[in-house]
């Protein structure tokens, strides 16, 4: 599976968006993405660019998301009970 990686060109060098595990020496391809700007993400607002990717099992990412969905229920609820 190849994996994309995001970033920007700064003083000639590409500067990736965030952590790109690719040993020294690694040959890569370097393209444009649609001019200046980043690749759309399907069903993302086109003002939103992709942060990040997740490449682990779907079924962690879903643990993780209820997790987070859990945590924001429950600052929600604590935030209600404070306007009683």
């Amino acid at each position: 599976m190849i994996t994309t990686y995001l970033g920007r060109v700064q003083n000639g060098v590409v500067v990736f968006d965030g952590p790109a595990p690719l040993a020294e020496g690694t040959a890569v391809r370097i393209e444009p993405v649609n001019g200046n700007r980043t690749e759309a993400v399907p069903g993302a607002a086109p003002h939103f660019r992709p942060v990040g990717r997740w490449d682990g099992p779907p079924d962690e990412l879903d643990r993780l998301l209820a997790d987070v969905q859990a945590a924001r229920d429950n600052d929600l609820d604590l935030e209600r009970d404070a306007w009683k």
